[in-house]
């Protein structure tokens, strides 16, 4: 029988996929968090541990029994493990989440437009990094350090995604050619209410933008660009979390431009309310230029909204090659957002979430990344 352990971090997403991965017959597995406290992670089954504690020596010694290792969310502390660990490459999984790889040090390519990069560099002040012999150091000493974090990226052979653009960035950014596991982490199910959204949807003209206080989501372009183009609509921006300063930048910089027809949503609100407020929604604007907010851009094209992003972002080169219906950003004008989705278009994008993420191919993804065969992949 194959042993597998799962690297998990402490994410509300960790419970809905360590269930998943429970339901697979013929595995046994183990789940880890390098971590210390238990802020979203319920299961009792996931293990926490810091690197360097005792729990975490007697983990190491039982490292050759896996016959598997799959990391969801790469970071220093998994990298940390499978390079003390001399973790074959052959028995490595990288799930990536997207953050794991844009929001590294080793990712080079601008996340930010124009006036959120200007806002950023006169608001953050950078701490000079650590030297690499530093790092070196720390890693002959046995604490955590990028020295290990980054060899380890070339320690990795497959990476797990439903994003080949996503593994594209990564082949570029370590000088790889990762081996793609086509692999979904989340159905429909999880990521919003389907069974309520079968009998609703967008009948509203409202323009959505972005959909966190994150900085990526280059608020402060969109504001800009929407205001260049006289929009009369009232816009939705959800701000629930990301850093307190930035979000007031836009805030402030919404209301100078809109005034009362600027609605910012500082409030965190149950799943249910909050698509509930999206009907009301006819446009959506994500000014990112990385995978984030695939969960809600998938809600809002089965609600039946149209959608407007960079032609860069992955969700929108991947989800078109799949054959649904979204727009640059290029392609945003007053005309185009005058002008929503009409029946069949909707529909289209509603059957096509239908039939890639519903429960069957979800399971039928967690039975290729835990029980499927390597060599099958390649």
């Amino acid at each position: 029988m194959k042993e597998v352990l799962v690297l998990l971090p402490d994410s509300p997403y960790s419970d809905w996929i360590i269930q998943k991965v429970q339901l697979l017959q013929g595995t046994n597995y183990d789940f880890a968090c390098f971590g210390v406290e238990r802020n979203y992670i319920k299961s009792p089954v996931c293990t926490f541990m810091m690197p360097g504690s005792s729990a975490y020596q007697e983990f190491i010694k039982k490292k050759n029994k896996y016959d598997r290792v799959v990391i969801h969310y790469h970071t220093q502390e998994t990298g940390f493990f499978v390079e003390k660990s001399q973790i074959p490459s052959e028995k490595l999984v990288w799930v990536l989440w997207s953050g794991d790889l844009y929001n590294s040090k080793f990712y080079k390519k601008p996340l930010y437009l124009r006036q959120t990069l200007l806002w950023k560099e006169a608001n953050t002040t950078e701490l000079k990094r650590n030297s690499k012999l530093k790092e070196y150091v720390k890693s002959l000493l046995g604490k955590i350090n990028s020295y290990d974090y980054q060899k380890s990226f070339q320690r990795i052979k497959y990476i797990g995604t439903c994003f080949p653009t996503d593994v594209n960035e990564a082949d570029d950014t370590f000088g790889k050619c990762y081996i793609i596991i086509p692999h979904n982490i989340l159905s429909i199910n999880e990521l919003f209410e389907v069974n309520s959204f079968a009998t609703i949807q967008s009948t509203g003209t409202k323009i959505l933008l972005g959909h966190s206080g994150a900085v990526e989501n280059n608020h402060l372009d969109g504001i800009d660009l929407l205001q260049k183009l006289r929009i009369s609509h009232q816009i939705l921006c959800p701000l629930s979390y990301g850093g307190e300063e930035y979000i007031k930048a836009v805030i402030s910089a919404g209301n100078n431009a809109f005034g009362d027809k600027f609605q910012p949503l500082t409030a965190f609100l149950p799943k249910i309310e909050y698509y509930q407020l999206l009907t009301e929604v006819g446009f959506a604007v994500f000014f990112l230029r990385i995978q984030q907010a695939f969960g809600n851009i998938l809600g809002l094209l089965f609600l039946g909204v149209k959608i407007f992003l960079p032609k860069e972002n992955s969700i929108f080169i991947d989800l078109r090659k799949k054959g649904f219906l979204l727009f640059s950003i290029e392609e945003l004008s007053k005309k185009a957002i005058s002008n929503g989705l009409n029946e069949q278009d909707r529909l289209q994008n509603r059957s096509l979430i239908l039939k890639l993420y519903n429960e069957e191919k979800i399971a039928e993804s967690y039975e290729r990344m835990y029980l499927g065969s390597m060599n099958n992949v390649e």
